[in-house]
């Protein structure tokens, strides 16, 4: 009986552990992802003004939309969520901006922030920023298979604000 317990103690030590490493990573690559996104977020958007971006994915005239909203204390609502890759060393996180009309949610901008953890070092390696509809509407669809899938119980619910799948854009 003895040899059992000591067995499950340790098996549960080490779960405890791997949770705790788990959302040890996790704090690391939010806090990357939120310090990635907050001049968007304010509204520093100069830095989009002369970028050339990828046909149908972003406009700087969608952003200056959003400063304007942002300027007039629009009723804005924000999210995030954090969503592991096939690679176990990289991480996406995604944040978003949106409001709703009527019975429509319209949605600002949707940003997916690839970071790696290798050998104990974040960094950003890439990240998509989306305001057109074709792009935000292959994001949501993405982040819809996300959220049905088992990897989304993977994630620790602290790091999914709010907890539940983000409303369709307005296709």
């Amino acid at each position: 009986m003895k040899t059992y317990t000591f067995f499950i103690v340790i098996l549960f030590l080490n779960i405890n552990s791997i949770v705790a490493q788990d959302a040890a990573v996790f704090e690391k690559v939010e806090d990357i992802g939120y310090k990635f996104i907050t001049p968007l977020k304010i509204g520093e958007i100069d830095q989009f003004k002369k970028r050339k971006p990828p046909v149908n994915t972003w406009t700087y005239s969608a952003l200056a939309k959003y400063k304007k909203d942002l300027d007039s204390k629009e009723f804005i609502l924000y999210g995030s969520f954090i969503m592991p890759t096939t690679k176990k060393e990289f991480y996406n996180f995604n944040y978003y901006a949106l409001k709703k009309n009527s019975a429509e949610y319209v949605y600002f901008f949707a940003i997916s922030i690839m970071i790696s953890k290798i050998n104990g070092e974040y960094k950003v390696v890439s990240s998509y920023l989306f305001t057109e509809k074709k792009a935000l509407k292959a994001w949501w669809h993405h982040t819809f298979n996300f959220f049905e899938s088992d990897k989304f119980d993977q994630i620790p619910k602290e790091f999914m604000k709010p907890n539940i799948c983000p409303p369709p854009p307005s296709f």
